[in-house]
């Protein structure tokens, strides 16, 4: 049954210790946490009935040997119950969810964490307290969602929402933007629409279209995913983001003030966010628990 208090930072349902390390943590999307990507295809992918989808597990040799020590420390950190035996030579596995693969139409997904960033908190001077706090609801599996990634995703999804020249991370933008995404597809018609939602006393201050056109790319080359999914109410449904993220009707909920992009009120941020997190864990609870009593 999925365990919706399961941290993978640190591989328990524990809290993180009041001395937890924030300056020097394992990325559990990135870094080989196979039982993050297990729960994900759990959590998200119950439903695709006409699709095989699976928890590929992928390890090559390292181009360099410096950093390969840190990286099986952090892996053996992320894996503690079954690591794969440490190699000089190579990197630590990782992973990546592919939806029929092999075939022409093979998508690879890989995990994006979905909560307050660790480094705006800090710029933000949110204390290490308050930040290991956000954590322990941010890095469980609400706190995650997938995004396209491989050879032919030239501009990814998480990369371009993040930071100063995306829309720093935050959650409520991406959603807003990749809802306009999927009912306008010409750049023209988002970029429209996208600028509608700033107030327009602001809109010849700023310059939000590089940050737009970021994101309009990063849909476009994951277009092969959003045509799957079909619409922004399915990936909704698709991804438990009723009742949390968004309304009944589908609307984006508002972690904080829409303008600046960068939120004004931190603190205000984070608790609504992990807000969000856990009504999103309650829903997967409930369903997984219907799933279980049927």
């Amino acid at each position: 049954m999925l365990n919706v208090d399961y941290n993978y930072l640190i591989g328990s349902s524990q809290p993180l210790p009041s001395d937890y390390n924030i300056d020097d943590r394992p990325d559990p999307d990135t870094d080989g946490c196979k039982k993050l990507y297990d729960d994900i295809i759990e959590a998200y992918f119950q439903n695709m009935r006409t699709h095989t989808v699976e928890n590929v597990e992928q390890q090559f040799y390292a181009r360099r040997k410096e950093d390969l020590e840190k990286k099986w420390i952090y892996y053996e950190k992320l894996n503690n119950t079954n690591p794969a035996p440490k190699s000089k030579y190579k990197e630590p596995p990782f992973y990546t969810i592919f939806i029929d693969k092999g075939s022409p139409d093979e998508i690879l997904l890989s995990s994006d964490y979905f909560g307050p960033s660790v480094y705006w908190a800090i710029e933000s001077g949110i204390d290490d307290d308050q930040i290991r706090e956000f954590l322990q609801i941010g890095r469980t599996i609400g706190g995650h969602i997938v995004w396209p990634r491989g050879k032919n995703v030239v501009n990814k999804i998480n990369e371009s929402r993040a930071g100063n020249d995306g829309v720093y991370d935050r959650p409520d933008w991406t959603l807003i933007l990749l809802k306009i995404y999927f009912e306008n597809r010409d750049e023209k018609s988002f970029l429209n629409e996208a600028n509608s939602c700033i107030p327009e006393r602001f809109r010849e201050k700023y310059n939000f279209n590089s940050k737009f056109k970021r994101l309009y790319k990063a849909f476009y080359d994951s277009n092969k995913w959003i045509d799957l999914i079909g619409s922004f109410e399915s990936f909704c449904i698709q991804f438990k983001l009723k009742g949390s993220f968004v309304d009944d009707d589908f609307n984006v909920i508002h972690l904080t003030d829409l303008f600046p992009l960068f939120p004004k009120d931190y603190k205000e941020y984070i608790k609504n966010t992990c807000e969000a997190i856990r009504l999103r864990n309650q829903n997967l609870l409930y369903i997984n628990y219907e799933k279980q009593e049927t």
